[in-house]
């Protein structure tokens, strides 16, 4: 007997232009039975075993119907704006793009259709059809964005305010950003967190010290060396003096400012912190024991210490010959300190990582694509997929369309565009927030509303503490 085949909608199949099969040995080589298909539109479909993610939806769980390939949405890059009151910001038609989309016609991934917005609450921002986005006033709105084309639509998170401080918070001691650039801190200090250049406990805040600039200067000096050669015609030892090249090396720091100023991030592991400044900067200080400083040692910093633009002289002859930067991150946009590790996002994408498990020196990391986002061992790419750098192949499945994430102790979180949050990871304290205590390692699950009946929805931010999560909506309700 025939029996139509059915879409995940119970629909019979229609137009389609090309079908496949495992056959028995290639199935019985693979433990894994699939058929597939290919629609007019040139969307592939496949149904059968998913042990391997043969689907290719996303998930490792086998399907009775035609399932299509990838899990298609409308991305945008500027996820978050952050504006000043009465600041603009442009949203041009090439910021979308189809992501997550497997189709064989090229161009059925291209085109995006027009694109219409609409403002939760123009009182805090408002957009015209054209795009341009203005701060009015302090507060935090969403704007939903949609296409013509496919009906998708994706999210744009606006947060307007005068300026953007930072709060932090490391083992046993804290650090804040005013608005203004400096940066304070108070609490433990006992390998000098605290960045005032001493190690003395403090239990009000105080002012981070200016930091320190090393230089390195290679200087090629000539010296005459006395040698003992055999004169091949007289076969008789004798002393010629030779004129070698040697390199002396010595390193010099001078103290860049009063006190640390112009930072606009901050971010604090368990006893070191670091920060990166407007000029794109990065400074660390505090515990150095992994090498998680970045400068190359294990020696504990008191006072913060400018690990970009370090510069390295050689000098020859009395002239410089020579003069660069020993370490380039090229434009830092995050940086982010977690545990005993410390890592940098740049403007391309790239990430840059040291301390526990790295070493003294920043290591690049080679990812799957355009990075995002970086928290603890975690980064978000482009495509809205987050990996565990432990695993750069194979992203964490049960979620899609993440736009933030944040590593916490022993658990995870992830906001996804929506405004529904992810975690997994631990949960004998219930940081999970899904109304029970049962661990999730490897597997994503919804964080519930306060009443456990429905995910939490209207989600801006996320912060994964040490035992517990914190979650900040719209309303800034936290």
């Amino acid at each position: 007997i025939l029996i139509p085949m059915k879409n995940s909608e119970g629909e019979n199949f229609k137009d389609v232009i090309l079908i496949g099969t495992v056959g028995w040995a290639e199935a019985y080589a693979t433990t894994g039975y699939n058929t597939s298909l290919i629609d007019k539109d040139g969307y592939v479909y496949v149904a059968g075993r998913n042990d391997y993610g043969q689907i290719g939806n996303g998930t490792a769980q086998n399907s009775t119907y035609l399932t299509r390939v990838g899990n298609p949405f409308l991305n945008v890059s500027e996820k978050v704006v952050n504006l000043k009151p009465q600041e603009t910001k442009q949203i041009e038609k090439d910021m979308f793009s189809y992501v997550g989309n497997m189709n064989v016609f090229e161009e059925s991934n291209v085109g995006i259709g027009d694109i219409t917005y609409e403002v939760e609450n123009s009182e805090i921002a408002t957009i015209t059809p054209e795009g341009l986005i203005t701060g009015l006033k302090n507060g935090v709105t969403v704007i939903t964005a949609k296409d013509s084309r496919t009906n998708m639509t994706t999210e744009i998170f606006v947060k307007v305010s005068e300026g953007e401080p930072v709060i932090d918070a490391g083992n046993r001691f804290t650090i804040g950003v005013k608005t203004n650039g400096t940066v304070w801190t108070f609490g433990e200090n006992k390998y000098g967190n605290l960045g005032i250049g001493n190690t003395t406990y403090q239990n009000f805040p105080e002012q981070v010290i200016g930091a320190k600039v090393y230089t390195q200067t290679n200087n090629i000096v000539k010296e005459e060396i006395e040698k003992t050669e055999v004169n091949e015609e007289t076969g008789e030892e004798e002393t010629v003096i030779e004129e070698v090249e040697k390199t002396e090396t010595k390193i010099t720091e001078e103290i860049e400012s009063e006190y640390l100023e112009n930072i606009e991030q901050a971010s604090t592991g368990y006893y070191h912190t670091i920060a990166l400044s407007k000029e794109g900067e990065v400074y660390t200080w505090g515990y150095n024991g992994h090498g998680e400083l970045g400068t190359g040692t294990t020696t504990n910093e008191t006072r913060p210490v400018r690990i970009t633009g370090r510069k390295e002289v050689t000098i020859k002859d009395g002239q410089i010959v020579e003069e660069k930067n020993t370490l380039d991150f090229g434009k830092v946009i995050k940086v982010d300190a977690w545990q005993y590790m410390t890592s940098v996002l740049n403007e391309a994408g790239e990430v840059y990582v040291w301390g526990h498990g790295y070493g003294v020196n920043p290591v690049k990391l080679e990812t799957n694509g355009k990075v995002i986002d970086i928290s603890g061992k975690l980064i978000l790419t482009e495509d809205r997929k987050v990996y565990n750098i432990g695993n750069l192949k194979q992203p964490i499945l049960g979620m899609s369309n993440i736009i933030k994430i944040s590593a916490g102790y022993n658990h995870n979180l992830a906001l996804a565009s929506n405004g529904e949050v992810y975690a997994w990871g631990y949960n004998n304290y219930g940081q999970l927030g899904n109304g029970s205590n049962t661990n999730s390692v490897n597997t994503p699950v919804k964080v519930l509303n306060a009443e456990g009946t429905e995910s939490i929805k209207g989600i801006f931010d996320i912060s994964a503490g040490g035992y517990y999560s914190v979650i900040l909506n719209t309303k800034g309700e936290v």
